[in-house]
């Protein structure tokens, strides 16, 4: 992956990269302010996270679809602030739910016509996280802010459902996949909140 531009006009300060499954697999200065490259799998999932010199905090989705026919994910311009960390998380929460619903027994034989609660408070985690989204391309800080906290109050109620008895029928593995990614979002949204538009 190679960004080509720096965050804003302040340069790039530092970059970490996260896979979704590996965890940390880079993390330090880039080697010019502008411009900076981390040689990656393709098929993974990551989260590029960087902080440009005015200390703010950025992060982006890099996916297969990311990459182009030369196995490059080339982004020209990176972001930081409250709605680069919002979207980033609008994209995590949706590949969360995405993971969950193929997980979850009731999502592929809901006869009984019961709903999976664990599955209810993603989906009210996605729909908070595109109000959050489309408050701060508004410019309304105070109502992103809001839908932010119902994005961690929602993903906070899934990690409970997840740790009680009956695991809200997901199986360990399961339950292994899908806990550190609701940290990780509970995560972004406090990085989200404390940052500026």
């Amino acid at each position: 992956m190679d960004p080509r531009r720096r965050a804003r006009d302040g340069g790039i300060d530092r970059v970490r990269v996260v896979e979704d499954y590996a965890g940390v697999i880079y993390e330090g200065a880039p080697a010019e302010t502008d411009r900076f490259a981390v040689a990656v799998h393709r098929e993974g999932k990551y989260t590029v996270e960087v902080v440009d010199r005015d200390g703010r905090l950025g992060a982006y989705r890099v996916t297969a679809d990311s990459f182009d026919a030369n196995g490059e994910a080339v982004r020209e311009e990176v972001r930081t602030g409250k709605l680069a960390l919002a979207r980033t998380l609008r994209d995590e929460v949706a590949e969360l739910y995405g993971l969950a619903e193929s997980l979850s027994e009731s999502a592929r034989d809901d006869s009984d016509g019961e709903h999976d609660p664990a599955l209810d408070r993603l989906s009210r985690a996605r729909r908070a996280a595109d109000g959050a989204v489309a408050a701060a391309e508004d410019g309304e800080e105070e109502p992103a802010d809001d839908r932010l906290f119902d994005v961690g109050s929602a993903l906070s109620e899934f990690r409970e459902l997840l740790a009680g008895e009956d695991r809200s029928g997901y199986d360990d593995g399961a339950v292994a996949a899908m806990a550190p990614k609701a940290l990780a979002g509970i995560e972004r949204v406090d990085a989200a909140v404390d940052a500026p538009l």
